[in-house]
């Protein structure tokens, strides 16, 4: 077993959340060759909660979930008092891609826009350019060779 060295950099951690396990499923798959902690959530309400505890760096969030919603999610992430959190890149993952919801995704305050259906290599690629944007990025971010 390799130990990790003297103040290594801790893997990033990417909340993935949504209702549909497939999804859930893919996303994780696509992502566990990073070597990026992975977390999950099912609802609104466990996405926050899971969120204030952990501090993800990134969060994958759908907009169709039961009790809160992906923007109520996201305005609630927004208006943290945790500056990291309310930092954090939050990107939907959803099938709601029509201009104007687009526009309601972005004024609940949404980083980006990522739409279904899903192909691992593309979610891949998309979370290694928002980890290295996000702040602490850098060649921190994705995976540690």
């Amino acid at each position: 077993m390799v130990k990790p060295t003297e103040g290594a950099t801790p893997p990033k951690t990417v909340l993935v959340v949504d209702d549909d396990p497939d999804i859930v499923q893919l996303v994780m798959r696509a992502l566990r060759p990073e070597g990026l902690r992975l977390l999950s959530a099912a609802d609104g309400e466990s996405a926050l909660e899971i969120a204030l505890r952990e501090g993800p760096d990134l969060i994958l969030l759908d907009w169709l979930l039961p009790g809160r919603d992906g923007l109520e999610v996201c305005r609630a992430l927004r208006a943290s008092d945790d500056p990291t959190l309310r930092g954090a890149p939050v990107v939907l993952i959803t099938a709601q891609t029509r201009p104007e919801q687009i526009a309601a995704g972005f004024a609940a305050g949404a980083t980006d826009y990522l739409a279904k259906p899903l192909t691992p290599a593309y979610v891949r690629s998309r979370v290694r350019g928002w980890l290295l944007r996000a702040p602490g990025g850098g060649a921190s971010a994705g995976r540690a060779d």
